[in-house]
């Protein structure tokens, strides 16, 4: 080559960083596009293309066949240099989270651009003061190569002078604010900001021929890449560990989510006393014997068990030996079960087994012997010695139903009639007892029928205060206009509904619906009484029962205040922890709860001190024969008493004399409703019967 300049080592150092640089560029690249998420990579990346350009630039600068070559060499290297600083200025701006970033990049993108462009349009040797000239570096490897030297002129060491202060702006940005928020990135930025420092100072020196060496300034750009690579490797391997701990993560998650839903569908079918399968269980499992009867056209049998007087139990002793007693009537049930015969609880003392062997009458017939002779047995519960019967209905499918609804009920009719017969005994359904069947099917059927064509009619009888005779409240009772049978009694309709599992869409309707009139009402001027709604035990059983009063108060403008509900206690043992957080969340809305019946069921003071009650009904039964019952009077007066230490209010039901209100009276009785009063009328009859009473609003 001309001016004897020979290639060797450094200039393949050159080559080789700047194929280093090319590498770093397309990492870079790479790893942005492929949605890691890494500060400032694009600005690195710019910086590597940059540091390529630059290297080669270096190179061509070295071994410059003349003059004039190696100062265009030179310009374009300069030109190289400052578009690494523009980047490198980014980098650390988009990486350390600078304040006003977008500002300050548009400015110094400004300044950089003029830079640039004085720097490529600078005329041949414009670096230097004067004349300069070539000298050729003789390296001891025998490398020849060529160097420019002369006086550096104002505007280069200005420009070097610039790019010292922007390094040393970014060392204290790396190394001090940055410093807080992630001290290894700020040590490995500042490191590679020092070398860079130190490299363009030496460079400086080889620059103004103090020292005799080829210009490697450069070379402090490529140790920062490396250093910001191993930063994107880093951020690379953080990313895979958190993708990892989402993976984790998300498998737990969806790992609980699987059990979640294990346990609920386990808990959706079956009971949660017995875990044997509840009632939505029976009908989930009885469809495999229906199919396999219909297949094989055969036969398979349904035992309907109903403990007798589990009541008695229960209310002497308590749910909790009631509950383990349970339990321990469905374990021996379950060890008299073979194959695919299955048993399942239906309610609080109610069992039903399901048996496939054939035949199918004398297996049902045999396994109800084994039930009898099983419970013959006694119980030790708590240091309790307990006994136990139970009424077993039999029906087979199909001779006496052709559906798992129908089968039930022949079931539960043929327990009926064990009953009836005196307990501890097993019946078969019989023929006579379809009517019923059709009976419940029928009036089923017209009840969905009933709930479209709202053909259901409030009726509401007053409860009157016993000392100043004005009406407090009026009790909702639902009536049935069937358009071919006529007014249906609700005693003949309501257990249908809810062995139908109807009875919470006609509850809903009642709420509904009382609080529709309650607002007319309202309107019309009367404000000072409230509407008390029976609830079924399905509705206090749902958890969507708050949500069904709160939306009807909200709808017709009412608060809780206006509305009582009344339950009776033996709605609350199949569940009484969900039962009494229900009660209390409704309670918490103002509403009034009261219990009714009551004295003729469960009632046992240690549940009722437990539940959110404001008032207590005393039964018709008790009221009928006050004046001439002294056990009917004296459970009414205990009764009121009682409520008044509680601080609980009372309802007499059924007054029909002035004599039994005269001794309610006597005995502080709070509220009267009967006959005596007033029957149940619709609700334009009440308003007639509230203006009656001076209630309306200007009478």
């Amino acid at each position: 080559m001309t001016l004897g300049i020979v290639p060797g080592p450094l200039i393949a150092a050159y080559h080789l960083s700047a194929g280093f640089a090319a590498f770093a560029a397309l990492v870079c690249i790479v790893v942005a596009l492929s949605g890691i998420r890494i500060r400032g990579i694009w600005w690195l990346a710019a910086m590597c293309v940059a540091s390529v350009g630059s290297q080669l630039a270096h190179a061509n600068f070295h071994v410059a066949p003349d003059l004039q070559t190696a100062t265009d060499a030179q310009r374009w290297q300069n030109a190289w240099s400052t578009g690494q600083m523009y980047a490198l200025i980014g980098f650390l701006v988009i990486y350390t989270r600078l304040r006003h970033w977008r500002a300050f990049l548009t400015i110094s993108g400004v300044l950089f651009a003029i830079m640039m462009t004085l720097t490529i349009q600078m005329p041949p040797g414009g670096r230097f003061v004067g004349e300069y000239h070539s000298v050729i570096l003789t390296f001891p490897w025998g490398e020849r190569l060529q160097m420019l030297r002369g006086e550096l002129s104002n505007s280069s060491l200005i420009g070097r002078a610039t790019f010292f202060a922007l390094f040393f702006w970014g060392f204290y940005r790396a190394a001090i604010p940055y410093a807080k928020e992630d001290r290894t990135g700020s040590l490995v930025i500042s490191l590679g900001l020092l070398v860079l420092i130190l490299s363009t100072a030496l460079g400086g020196l080889i620059e103004t021929g103090t020292l005799r060496f080829v210009y490697f300034g450069n070379y402090g750009y490529i140790f920062l890449v490396l250093l910001a690579l191993y930063l994107v490797v880093r951020e690379i391997l953080a990313s895979n560990n958190r993708l990892k701990l989402m993976a984790s993560a998300l498998r737990n998650e969806l790992d609980s989510h699987r059990e979640t839903r294990k346990e609920v569908q386990h808990l959706s079918f079956n009971d949660k006393l017995t875990d044997l399968p509840s009632r939505a269980g029976l009908f989930n499992l009885i469809h495999k014997p229906i199919a396999r009867a219909k297949q094989q056209h055969s036969q398979f049998a349904m035992l309907h068990i109903d403990l007798d007087r589990f009541d008695v139990i229960n209310d002497t002793l308590g749910p909790s030996v009631g509950d383990q007693l349970l339990r321990s009537v469905s374990q021996r049930l379950q060890t008299l079960l073979e194959g695919d015969d299955f048993a399942a609880r239906m309610s609080a003392d109610e069992f039903i087994v399901i048996v496939n062997d054939q035949p199918a009458a004398a297996e049902a017939v045999r396994l109800a012997d084994a039930v009898h002779e099983v419970l013959r047995e006694s119980f030790i519960i708590e240091q309790h010695t307990l006994h136990v019967t139970a009424s077993i209905g039999i029906a087979l499918y199909p001779d006496d139903a052709d559906s798992a609804e129908t089968l039930l009920v022949a079931a539960d009719l043929a327990t009926r009639e064990a009953k009836r017969q005196g307990r501890n005994c097993t019946r078969f359904f019989r023929r006579e007892l379809d009517e019923a069947i059709r009976e419940r099917l029928h009036v089923g059927n017209a009840l969905r029928t009933a709930l479209t064509e709202q053909q259901f009619e409030l009726y509401f009888q007053p409860q009157i205060n016993a000392q100043d005779g004005r009406v407090t409240s009026l009790e909702a009772l639902i009536r049935w206009h069937h358009p071919d049978s006529g007014l249906i009694e609700p005693g003949r309709f309501i257990p249908i509904a809810e062995e139908m599992h109807l009875i919470s869409d006609v509850g809903a309707w009642v709420i509904d619906e009382s609080c529709r009139l309650l607002a007319g009402w309202r309107d019309a001027g009367i404000h000072d009484i409230r509407v008390a709604i029976n609830l079924s035990t399905q509705q206090l059983h749902q958890s969507e029962l708050l949500t069904t009063v709160s939306d009807a108060l909200s709808r017709h403008g009412l608060t809780g205040k206006d509305l009582e509900l009344e339950i009776t206690e033996s709605m609350v043992m199949e569940d009484p922890d969900f039962c009494i957080e229900q009660l209390r969340q409704l309670s918490a809305l103002g509403i009034r709860l009261a219990m009714d019946d009551f004295g003729t069921g469960y009632s046992s003071l240690s549940y009722l001190r437990r539940l959110p009650i404001d008032t207590l009904k005393i039964d018709r039964s008790f009221v009928r024969d006050i004046e001439i019952n002294d056990n009917d009077a004296a459970i009414c007066a205990t009764t009121i008493s009682m409520a008044n230490t509680l601080g609980l209010d009372t309802v007499a039901e059924g007054i029909e004399t002035e004599v039994q209100a005269s001794r309610l009276r006597e005995l502080q009785c709070d509220r009267f409703q009967g006959y005596l009063y007033a029957r149940p009328m619709p609700a334009p009859a009440i308003t007639d019967f509230l203006r009656h009473h001076g209630q309306l609003a200007g009478v």
